[in-house]
């Protein structure tokens, strides 16, 4: 008995660390879609700003999963957080 208790332990213990090491890698727990879309919905001013264009994708996803935020960040180190998402992040 007491062998049956420690193999059904081990199965646990190694699905366990399986299921965080592909978390981990953007796997199973997290859909890229509305990452996707947030994606394709920023675009660039003529002043180099970062906004954010209101796309019927971008509003679809807002419906569907309300906690949704992002930050979106330019490789000259200009960054933004749409109004909406700011709240959430607020401390």
């Amino acid at each position: 008995m007491l062998v049956l208790q420690l193999a059904v332990l081990l199965a646990f213990g190694i699905s366990f660390v399986t299921l965080l090491v592909v978390a981990d890698e953007g796997g199973a727990l997290v859909s890229p879609a509305p990452v996707e879309t947030a994606f394709r919905a920023i675009k660039r001013s003529a002043s180099g700003k970062l906004e954010l264009a209101d796309t019927a994708e971008l509003a679809r996803v807002r419906r569907e999963q309300p906690h949704f935020w992002f930050i979106a960040r330019s490789d000259g180190a200009r960054s933004f957080s749409p109004a909406t998402y700011r709240t959430s992040t607020a401390a």
